[in-house]
């Protein structure tokens, strides 16, 4: 759910703080009975992880969401660069 709603910005978050700001703002919009929905299924999702071992199981789903609005460059004390990846996966 949330995933989707930033995967689908016109323009994706790119800084951290941009994306924290769109997962609050996304947070914000969900549907309460989306919300509720998705709390009433853990039961049965969690049964569902149990009976697989572990394994993947209907539930799991990886969401894409702009992989380059994630990709961050630091630099260190030492002058060398650091390329940080953010991954944000989302289970539906």
């Amino acid at each position: 759910m949330l995933g989707r709603r930033i995967a689908g910005r016109s323009v994706p978050p790119g800084t951290l703080h941009e994306l924290q700001q769109a997962l609050l703002q996304g947070w914000a919009l969900l549907p309460q009975q989306a919300i509720n929905e998705t709390i009433a299924s853990m039961p049965r999702r969690c049964q569902a992880c149990i009976s697989a071992r572990g394994y993947h199981t209907r539930y799991q789903r990886v969401v894409p969401i702009a992989h380059s609005a994630y990709q961050f460059g630091l630099s260190r004390r030492d002058g060398r660069n650091i390329c940080v990846f953010v991954c944000l996966c989302v289970i539906v």
